[in-house]
């Protein structure tokens, strides 16, 4: 008989987020491309409405597969560059912008320390930062135990909840001036965390609450 498990938060690597998202990819929609293509749409023009977006210079922190940063290139004639959060430094000339968007949910707090500084650092003086995160999320029904070796963990593989007084100091405390923090339904949830509501409703009998969006604009100060 296996002896039984001590439970324990799950320690994330790149190689493990891979490998999960890879697996659990294979439940989501076959019109998961479009449906992401339209959220990065709506989420691209919302930004253009807080900043000045078309043809400026722009960080995509947390880039993924680029879908994002290619929308803003594509809608907003953009000059993006993606980086994945293992980037620890920007060593390029300051850019004008920086959007990271779903990203800080997923981040414990040394590489979320390190975000905040690679962020600094690329945006020039006077430059703006979008972020939007889940608002004040509820983690524990999408929370999942390994029986085999008891590690915690949650399906849409977030460690940490945002309210808007936790985003603000976060940024303010790195020298940004707070323009926007509101937690809105403006466009519903990314089309993953509702392919991970249906997955979590296959394997459980709980249910994911629908979310809001906290969504940030911060100016950097001038010298």
């Amino acid at each position: 008989m296996d002896p039984t498990p001590t439970p324990h938060p799950l320690v994330w690597t790149s190689e493990r987020i891979q490998r999960h998202f890879a697996f659990i990819r294979r439940s989501w929609p076959r019109d998961w491309p479009v449906e992401e293509d339209a959220h990065w749409r709506e989420t691209a023009r919302w930004i253009a409405t807080q900043v000045p977006l078309r043809g400026s210079t722009v960080l995509d922190y947390g880039c993924g597969e680029g879908r994002g940063g290619h929308r803003l290139a594509m809608d907003y004639a953009c000059t993006v560059y993606g980086i994945d959060v293992e980037q620890a430094t920007w060593s390029l000339d300051p850019l004008q912008g920086c959007v990271c968007s779903e990203v800080l949910e997923h981040l414990e707090d040394g590489p979320l320390a390190q975000a905040v500084r690679l962020i600094s650092q690329a945006v020039k003086p006077g430059g703006w930062l979008v972020v939007t995160t889940p608002h004040a999320e509820d983690l524990a029904p999408l929370e999942r135990c390994c029986p085999a070796c008891g590690a915690i963990f949650t399906l849409n593989q977030h460690v940490r909840s945002w309210t808007i007084p936790q985003m603000r100091a976060l940024w303010e405390a790195a020298g940004w001036r707070t323009a926007v923090c509101v937690a809105t339904d403006l466009w519903g949830p990314p089309p993953w965390y509702r392919a991970l509501r249906t997955l979590a409703r296959h394997v459980s009998r709980q249910t994911p609450i629908p979310m809001t969006r906290l969504l940030y604009v911060g100016w950097k100060a001038s010298g």
